[in-house]
């Protein structure tokens, strides 16, 4: 225990990083409690005889920035170290108010263990108003935690391939195939698949929604179908943090050529009034309707 005669200067005990406060109280003639948020040397006031540290307020933690889903339940933690007067927290600077329960805010609790100086808040069924910045406050002793930034992560809506489920495409004319998901935060990355290989070679383009924090991202595919495309998938998987394995939405080509003939002779070499063989074969999307011999 540390004890100060008037007029004597007594070194600060608190060596932690945060700007901590200590009380003074008088052990021999009355007086009120001494208040300070700064650090550095202290000297008692005039007329007492002995003064006593009695405590030294500071954060063991502070709440940190991290992210949650859409939905989901998030903690953020806060303790104060040797302190049992009033803790609140505050959203983007609005203090949220007192005690456990805050009526203004339904999905918001404090978790108070006051044996560890804990005062966590529980946001539960994360929203996008959740998107803000915290700061726990131990008002009495005039401490603030640092900000701490929660990010909610919302994952793309489902995406959606122009054409579907089938895209009726002309052989050798080129084509975009066009993808869209909306709503996504962070904005979605877009990957294309045929028959389940990556392709590359996409365009993407954002916008930015109204609310200034969702994004609508939009991947355009450049092909150029060939007649053995016909039959082929395409797949456009749409993904952010919110949703690491993604969504996916999946176009049918169906592609139209004309007719390819092949003419074949057998056997190919004969004698005169011996007997031979013409095969003609074609294939064509729409299929051929019939066979005419010139």
């Amino acid at each position: 225990m540390m004890f100060l005669q008037n007029k004597t200067w007594l070194t600060h005990p608190c060596t932690d990083s945060h700007t901590p406060t200590h009380k003074f109280k008088p052990l021999k003639s009355p007086g009120k409690t001494l208040e300070s948020g700064q650090k550095g040397d202290k000297a008692a006031p005039e007329g007492t005889e002995e003064w006593q540290i009695l405590c030294c307020v500071r954060f063991s933690q502070e709440p940190a920035d991290q992210s949650v889903v859409l939905g989901e339940r998030v903690v953020l933690s806060c303790v104060v170290f040797n302190y049992t007067g009033i803790v609140q927290w505050t959203k983007d600077g609005l203090a949220l108010g007192i005690g456990e329960g805050l009526r203004a805010w339904p999905r918001y609790r404090v978790l108070r263990a006051l044996d560890t100086g804990q005062y966590n808040l529980e946001i539960s069924h994360a929203e996008l108003s959740d998107d803000s910045l915290y700061e726990c406050q131990a008002t009495e002793a005039a401490l603030r935690s640092r900000r701490a930034k929660l990010n909610v992560l919302i994952p793309p809506e489902d995406p959606v391939v122009e054409g579907t489920p089938e895209l009726l495409l002309m052989a050798g004319t080129g084509f975009n195939l066009t993808c869209v998901t909306r709503g996504a935060k962070p904005a979605a990355h877009i990957q294309w698949t045929k028959n389940g290989i990556p392709v590359e070679g996409a365009h993407h383009s954002t916008e930015v929604l109204p609310d200034r924090k969702r994004v609508t991202t939009r991947s355009y595919l450049p092909i150029t179908p060939a007649d053995t495309d016909s039959g082929s998938n395409f797949t456009c998987v749409a993904s952010n943090p919110a949703v690491p394995m993604g969504k996916r939405a999946t176009v049918t080509l169906n592609v139209h050529h004309p007719p390819t003939v092949t003419l074949s002779i057998e056997p190919r070499s004969v004698l005169e009034g011996e007997r031979v063989t013409f095969t003609c074969q074609a294939t064509a999307n729409p299929p051929i309707m019939g066979y005419r011999s010139d």
